[in-house]
């Protein structure tokens, strides 16, 4: 069986505008020509998998149909620029730290799980499910837990400086780039 390579995403400070828990389509706002970037990976042959926290959920800002609604309004506006992305996980989940009691009671979101970053769950889920060569692959993400999750799979990983965190230097890295063109540049150069 042939094996195939991936970009994998953070979505909000790497595709978007990371402002805070995003409940509709209409608040994403599009980070600098990731749309282009998105359509280098294609060309090159990448897969285009999103590995996203979304503790909102457990926090109950918004429900999993919002989150899929975004999604889905992400890649139809992907698809004008034929740079849409293949799958988009993410991690319901939230341990429960820093949570009101009242939203904690009888909330099956409410768990430690294997998905939630740094945690590599949504990786391994897409590398079953795609056949995805992880050693062929590149992570990127804006926080040190994305870089995390890459690392502890041994993935080339990109910390972009599009997010909140500015500093990565306790983290491992292939590379800090200021966004995710740049990142782009920097992956289809070096191979």
């Amino acid at each position: 069986m042939k094996t195939k390579k991936a970009i994998f995403l953070d979505r909000d400070g790497v595709l978007i505008t990371d402002t805070g828990y995003i409940n509709h389509p209409d608040k994403i706002q599009w980070l600098y020509k990731v749309p282009e970037a998105l359509q280098l990976f294609k060309k090159a042959g990448y897969l285009l998998i999103v590995i996203s926290n979304q503790s909102g959920i457990a926090r109950r800002y918004f429900n999993e149909k919002t989150v899929n609604n975004i999604h889905q309004h992400m890649n139809q506006h992907l698809n004008t620029y034929n740079s849409q992305i293949t799958h988009f996980y993410y991690c319901p989940h939230h341990p429960g730290n820093n949570i009101p009691t009242e939203i904690k009671k009888n909330n099956p979101y409410i768990k430690t799980c294997h998905c939630r970053k740094p945690n590599p769950g949504m990786i391994l889920q897409a590398q079953k499910d795609y056949t995805i060569n992880l050693s062929q692959s590149y992570l990127i993400g804006d926080k040190t837990g994305d870089i995390q999750a890459g690392n502890s799979l041994n993935i080339k990983s990109i910390a972009v400086l599009s997010g909140q965190e500015q500093t990565f230097e306790s983290t491992k890295t292939w590379a800090v780039c200021k966004n995710l063109w740049e990142a782009s540049q920097s992956i289809i150069n070096s191979t």
